[in-house]
């Protein structure tokens, strides 16, 4: 059983979100992607990249922009009266850091029957190039799998016990345990925020436990009334990776 944080209330969405799309963009995206944009239900949050304010996709309108290079898509969301929809200037490609770019916006709890707690970081961008043979990589993936993830196929216990180490990685809860520190191996911080509610359980397991499931995605909503069913379908759409954190309180330092 998978065990999420306690419902804020229900929210009432939007059948299609408010997204405005460029022709330039849409014929760069395709209209399959722009209609799962604007579909939903991820992502269920965007920062604007003009005023760096996130919204809720459900209720906000945005518009659409993508920085493209030379084998790659960077697809980003503005306020309409911060930027238009359009096309960017080319940028380089994504480098295997490319998560120390702090474009994590929503973190989630969980705890999985059988397995350690879970911390599952989404970002807000999707990156994808496309290889010489035709195939459509996600950037992000490839990145995390460079750094030594793992997919995770389904959300199970055991699997998520077994998940490699990530070498050097750690997870700190700071703030009097309200909020989470998840550095990489060069001490470059990939989330640094609050923790918000948590499942029961989960403070204790990840302080005796001494290890956090580390969950990465893109685009999947986490923050939608029911953001378990879409880690689900990432999970079996070979969109999610994870890896074991070790994990506890931050040290406390003294004068």
């Amino acid at each position: 059983m998978v065990t999420t944080p306690p419902a804020a209330g229900a929210r009432e969405e939007l059948d299609v979100r408010d997204l405005r799309v460029a022709d330039d963009v849409a014929r760069l995206l395709g209209a399959e992607y722009v209609a799962k944009l604007r579909r939903g239900p991820a992502p269920a949050r965007a920062r604007c990249v003009i005023c760096q304010v996130a919204e809720d996709l459900a209720t906000t309108t945005m518009t659409v922009l993508v920085a493209p290079s030379v084998d790659n898509a960077r697809v980003m969301f503005a306020h309409p009266r911060c930027a238009p929809s359009g096309l960017l200037p080319p940028g380089p490609g994504p480098l295997a850091g490319q998560l120390r770019t702090r474009t994590a916006i929503y973190g989630l709890a969980l705890t999985v029957d059988g397995g350690p707690p879970v911390w599952v970081v989404e970002t807000d961008i999707a990156v994808h190039r496309d290889t010489a043979g035709g195939e459509v990589v996600d950037e992000l993936l490839a990145t995390l799998l460079g750094l030594g993830f793992a997919l995770v196929p389904v959300l199970d216990g055991p699997v998520l016990a077994g998940l490699p180490v990530l070498t050097g990685w750690t997870a700190r809860l700071t703030g009097g345990g309200h909020d989470l520190l998840v550095a990489d191996g060069g001490g470059e911080a990939i989330y640094d925020g609050g923790i918000g509610d948590v499942p029961a359980g989960w403070l204790g397991a990840l302080v005796t436990g001494r290890r956090l499931a580390l969950l990465a995605t893109s685009m999947t909503g986490l923050a939608a009334a029911d953001p378990v069913a879409g880690l689900v379908q990432a999970a079996r759409d070979g969109r999610l990776a994870g890896g074991l954190v070790p994990a506890g309180r931050a040290r406390s330092h003294r004068a």
